[in-house]
């Protein structure tokens, strides 16, 4: 298992070396970087070297062999030839035929491995965060917690798990962006006037936002404890989520419309708009310390403009308009 601590440490070093070097300039003979694409490896080839896939489908055929070690991230690798090293797994999916051969470790964190009866693998085999002779920060407690001492983490350990939130935070920015073009493509005018609610309104937002956020968690929780009422439980908590994500997006559109505006874009493009302003609010949130406080704050005001605009299909309520001033 003391072999998977530089497996992670070679995620690093792979997703550098992407940005520096282009994939087709890459050899059958060295380490591959594969990137939202397709690459099989076929059945009497070897690969001598490391293999890193990120957002890819990868396929070793039977009988072909990877001199050195797997890493995967939000991609997928079907094996059924000979990996001479060991497999990391983050966020992806890992399947293992009958005639796979793993002369290493397995490990999978966020993801799925699926191995067949057939499939030999010569070391450990670990999902999720169940590691015990490895980095102290990953062992799972027992009947007592274990704090582990301080001198025990390195500084590659350190490295490395300030890697993974950076990767987790991006790629949940990503998916937000993706979700962001979706919305703003099908509903543009509704998402609009949600978002013109934050804007004239912001304190009413997220006075109401609050109050539907405890109303609708409350009533979901006291309609689950009946087993009759589940589905509406269930059914209650998705429109809550959806309402939401859908305040989020109004609320990321928002800003990404006053910053272009600010740089002299006349007319931003909602689409445009939403691409920038999403993954940024998503981002912040994800600050240590204040990144909750702003995640509920920004939660709650975009609910709230979701509730006061009957999720954007009327106007929000018209912001307060100083009456006539009379001369004395």
């Amino acid at each position: 298992m003391h072999r998977l601590r530089w497996v992670w440490i070679l995620w690093l070093a792979a997703l550098i070396w992407l940005w520096a070097v282009p994939v087709g300039a890459q050899t059958e003979g060295g380490d591959r970087v594969i990137f939202g694409r397709s690459y099989t490896l076929p059945s009497g080839h070897r690969l001598k070297g490391d293999l890193a896939v990120f957002g890819g489908t990868v396929t070793l055929e039977e009988d072909s062999e990877v001199d050195g070690d797997i890493m995967v991230a939000g991609g997928s690798l079907s094996v059924a030839g000979r990996v001479e090293g060991d497999i990391a797994v983050l966020g992806g999916s890992l399947s293992l035929l009958d005639t796979a051969y793993v002369d290493g470790d397995i490990a999978v964190f966020g993801g799925s491995v699926h191995r067949a009866e057939g499939a030999i693998v010569t070391g450990e085999v670990v999902t999720g965060f169940q590691w015990e002779r490895t980095w102290p920060f990953f062992r799972r407690p027992t009947s007592v917690p274990e704090i582990p001492e301080v001198a025990s983490v390195s500084g590659a350990d350190l490295l490395v798990r300030a890697f993974l939130k950076i990767l987790a935070a991006f790629l949940l920015a990503a998916l937000m962006a993706v979700l962001a073009v979706v919305v703003l493509a099908l509903a543009p005018e509704a998402t609009a006037r949600v978002g013109e609610a934050v804007q004239t309104s912001p304190g009413l937002s997220v006075i109401i936002g609050l109050m539907t956020l405890v109303l609708a968690l409350g009533m979901a929780l006291v309609l689950a404890i009946t087993i009759c009422f589940l589905p509406i439980a269930l059914l209650l908590t998705i429109a809550l989520l959806l309402a939401l994500l859908y305040g989020w997006i109004a609320l990321g559109w928002l800003l990404g419309d006053r910053l272009l505006r600010a740089l002299d874009v006349e007319e931003p493009q909602p689409v445009l708009s939403g691409v920038i302003g999403v993954p940024l609010i998503t981002l912040v949130t994800r600050l240590p310390c204040l990144g909750f406080v702003l995640f509920l704050l920004g939660a709650s005001l975009g609910l709230g403009a979701v509730v006061l605009t009957r999720a954007g299909m009327q106007q929000p309520p018209a912001a307060a308009e100083p009456g006539p001033v009379t001369e004395r």
